[in-house]
């Protein structure tokens, strides 16, 4: 997926945010207007809306750092407590600190406006180069936005709970049922994703193949093998059926089971025939429609299904076992416990450069680890060229004063 702006990547608080609207305001009245660019009231109470949002995301985890340096007992008395967002304040770099300057309100209210500046300053930048969206993209953008609609993820989230029989509605609360009931509707919510767009394709259009500051591929590699690697992997659980621990001698016969598997990879037996043995499942690496009349050099590759990716704790696919499988050699063969997901995994390591299957599917999450600040710190300069008006008449009825967050 592009890159885009932090505040999608926040999901919404549990609590309602419900701005306080006066009957006398249109929702399409302009409430700025930077660089030429008009941004509607509605789109104002949308990313203010988020930016309270993410920012009382911030000070949930820093109550609950702070919590964790106390005392059970001093913990449990203070999460019995309703939070009183406004008495936090946020440093000069966005975190929420004891020594921050930027009160609560007034960090809500910088963080909406300088979305809205970052967008105009895309627009703006994708004018001057002759740069639109295909329709493509601007459907993909409005399927995103509908997926956030009405489910609370996006569609990538959502098929993955749902392959592993998990209803995603457990997990999320759809952004229709808060945004609503701050004046933004489903078509404002669309508009602000093709924003989101806007902004992932420039980043591209720099950084990517053929941009003006293109990252080469050694670059992408280096940084590739430094914060991944794959093994093919098997993992036998020390979990009953009922989801309890094993006891101490059943998980002895499960590390013994793992053990003699390896032993079997060691004299040479293939990992596709243990795994299958073991899992009464089929491999092998998957094809599309018309690949079996190609040749081997034509098809495209797809992982088989027991090739594990682990990254570090600087990707999304962090895991513990990241620091085991990259010292561990190429073709090396180790039984690693898992403690995390309750197993003992049966590895053999392999090259992730071997086939640029990894790098090509994870080249959009490294160009963003390599140029994110870069990027928004060259908007940044650049939005701040640009002039900003506001219509208080318009924006009056979305102070972050003037938010309210009902009881869960």
């Amino acid at each position: 997926m592009k890159k885009l702006l932090r505040v999608i990547a926040v999901a919404l608080s549990v609590a309602v945010l419900v701005p306080v609207l006066g009957a006398c305001h249109k929702k399409d009245e302009i409430a700025y207007t930077i660089g030429g660019h008009k941004f509607t009231s509605a789109m104002y109470s949308c990313v203010l809306t988020l930016a309270a949002s993410g920012a009382r995301s911030d000070i949930d985890t820093f109550v609950k750092s702070q919590n964790s340096d106390s005392s059970s007992s001093s913990s449990s008395s203070s999460s019995s407590k309703e939070t009183d967002y406004t008495k936090y304040k946020f440093d000069a770099e966005g975190k929420v600190s004891s020594e921050g300057t930027v009160s609560y309100n007034d960090y809500v209210k910088q963080q909406a406006v300088s979305t809205l500046k970052q967008f105009a300053a895309v627009l703006s930048l994708c004018e001057s180069e002759g740069l639109t969206l295909s329709e493509d993209e601007i459907k993909e953008a409005k399927a995103q936005a509908s997926y956030y609609w009405n489910v609370g993820c996006d569609y990538s989230t959502y098929a993955y709970y749902s392959n592993y029989g998990m209803n995603p509605a457990q997990y999320f609360t759809p952004y229709a049922d808060r945004l609503e009931q701050n004046g933004v509707s489903e078509s404002t919510y669309e508009q602000y994703m093709i924003y989101q767009y806007q902004y992932g394709s420039y980043f591209d259009h720099l950084y990517n193949e053929g941009g003006a500051k293109e990252v080469s591929k050694e670059t992408l590699t280096e940084y590739l093998t430094a914060h991944y690697a794959i093994a093919n992997a098997l993992s036998l659980t020390t979990k009953d059926s009922k989801n309890k621990d094993l006891s101490e001698e059943d998980k002895a016969a499960v590390k013994a089971n793992a053990d003699a598997y390896a032993a079997r990879l060691e004299s040479g037996e293939s990992f596709d025939t243990i795994y299958k043995e073991e899992t009464k499942s089929d491999s092998s690496s998957g094809s599309s429609s018309g690949e079996e009349t190609k040749s081997d050099e034509e098809k495209e590759y797809t992982p088989e299904s027991f090739v594990k990716l682990y990254g570090d704790s600087e990707t999304s696919s962090n895991s513990d076992l990241f620091k085991t499988v990259s010292e561990m050699k190429t073709g090396e063969i180790k039984v690693a416990e898992d403690t995390s997901n309750s197993a003992y995994v049966v590895l053999q390591k392999r090259d992730i450069t071997e086939k640029d299957y990894w790098l090509k599917n994870l080249r959009s999450s490294i160009l963003q680890a390599l140029k994110s600040d870069e990027f928004d710190d060259m908007l940044k300069e650049y939005a701040e060229k640009l002039e900003v008006v506001e219509d208080s008449h318009a924006t009056r009825p979305f102070t972050v004063k003037k938010v309210k967050f009902p009881k869960a």
